[in-house]
């Protein structure tokens, strides 16, 4: 899709909103004004299309990701909460901790097929902390090993004991647990075992001139 002056005309809103709470509209009430807004911004090496990538390829190298049907939810660390213009309903925030693997016996996937999935619909950096030898610790699907981020910055975490049993017969082995652990707004990480851990492929970061660069004086 070529630039065009059409997308930049219709760039500036200015009916307001009464429904969304302090919704920031500074921007699109400015964006007829912007040359920015004339251009096709397909450009392959953007943050977002980076992201989507890197999730198609995650879907390759762990089934799990691509086909898993089993869901389990391995605890929340969350609080009730009442948001602006939300007409006193209630909205569950914090932390998640789940993971995505096969469903026995239907799916013939394995423990390290399994994808443990920590997130949060906090709007600040947040840390949660727990106690590993009462139900607070933040437990997941894997014994007590080192698990890794698939998602940048690719960081590594050890886990501790925690007090559930891993073949839920009150006996050892018992299931990892992770004492504290921060997280920024709405952020979200993806781990498995470090030895599972596969490094995402190569890709385009930058190029130049880049993308939309305008060529001066150019004839055919």
């Amino acid at each position: 899709m070529s630039s065009t002056k059409a997308w930049q005309r219709h760039g500036c809103y200015h009916l307001g909103s009464d429904a969304l709470y302090a919704l920031p509209l500074t921007k699109a009430a400015l964006g007829c004004q912007d040359d920015w807004n004339s251009l096709d911004h397909f450009d392959p090496t953007a943050d977002v299309r980076r992201l989507y990538k890197q999730f198609f390829n995650l879907r390759v190298n762990y089934q799990a990701l691509n086909n898993g049907f089993s869901l389990v939810q391995h605890g929340n660390w969350t609080h009730q909460d009442i948001l602006p213009f939300s007409n006193g309903s209630v909205t569950e925030r914090g932390l998640w901790s789940i993971s995505r693997g096969g469903l026995s016996p239907l799916q013939n996937f394995t423990l390290d097929d399994t994808v443990w999935i920590l997130y949060t619909n906090e709007n600040t950096t947040k840390t949660y902390s727990g106690n590993c030898t009462t139900d607070t610790g933040i437990g997941g699907p894997y014994q007590a090993t080192m698990v890794r981020n698939l998602l940048y910055p690719f960081e590594n975490y050890t886990l501790g004991t925690s007090n559930r049993p891993f073949f839920f017969d009150g006996k050892a082995l018992f299931f990892g647990c992770i004492e504290s652990i921060t997280l920024q707004p709405y952020n979200f990480k993806a781990l498995v075992p470090a030895n599972k851990w596969v490094a995402p492929t190569p890709t385009l970061t930058k190029f130049t001139p880049g993308h939309d660069a305008r060529i001066k004086n150019f004839q055919i």
